[in-house]
């Protein structure tokens, strides 16, 4: 299974990380495109298949399209803050909402696609600003809530800098990130903040997609994971 993870706000205009968007899907290499702060579905997705108070899932009307797309708006009124999962329509099974307990009040919930191996596909963004011990407290409710269920992952945008971090974001809690920075800004220049976890150990090939802060100030990570590797 190959699964890329990106959030796509900073740096340069809507139209550059559209079209770079665009070009992942129609490269057709990646199984699933979890994106953090989106906005929007392409103008292509209009085709509304299934829809509930939290989540909507759509369809292209291009017929060339080979994916699914999940959205969840987050935000009253900008949507600037809203996550998508893209995933190939011969995955796609079934998509749900996670929420955390109300000790994390205003926060995003994690979206979570079914594959048909009944293997979920989590998108995550986790709250900033923050103390790391308040962030990994959300991301282990998280967790805890998704053990119930069946082999996971969870992917995104986890606002803990790895490399700072290793006492807790590390390889033998089954955590994988690429080991460079993902994400720049002038107050925290050199974070990673854009890996995965997952239930199982794995072996996995990870790779960064450019250097963040030119198409937004995050880096698009690829992860390729051996088929039936999360099982």
């Amino acid at each position: 299974m190959n699964i890329l993870t990106w959030n796509m706000q900073g740096s340069k205009g809507e139209a550059d990380k559209q079209n770079v968007l665009i070009n992942f899907l129609n490269k057709r290499f990646y199984d699933v495109i979890c994106l953090q702060e989106a906005s929007e579905v392409l103008g292509s997705y209009t085709k509304e298949v299934d829809s509930n108070a939290e989540l909507k899932v759509y369809q292209s009307t291009n017929r060339h399209s080979l994916y699914t797309a999940i959205y969840y708006h987050w935000g009253k009124s900008n949507p600037r803050c809203s996550m998508i999962t893209y995933i190939k329509n011969d995955l796609y099974k079934n998509a749900f909402l996670i929420k955390n307990n109300q000790k994390f009040k205003n926060t995003r919930g994690m979206v979570c696609v079914e594959t048909q191996d009944s293997t979920y596909i989590c998108n995550v963004h986790l709250i900033s600003g923050e103390k790391v011990e308040s962030t990994y407290s959300q991301f282990e409710d998280f967790k805890k809530q998704i053990n119930e269920k069946k082999p996971h992952i969870i992917i995104g945008d986890y606002n803990i800098n790895a490399l700072m971090n290793r006492e807790i974001i590390a390889p033998k809690f089954n955590f994988y990130d690429v080991g460079s920075p993902t994400h720049y800004n002038l107050t925290v220049p050199d974070s990673c903040l854009d890996y995965m976890y997952s239930s199982n150990q794995l072996r996995c090939t990870i790779n960064k997609i450019g250097e963040p802060g030119y198409y937004s100030d995050h880096s698009p990570v690829q992860y390729v994971i051996p088929d039936k590797a999360i099982k």
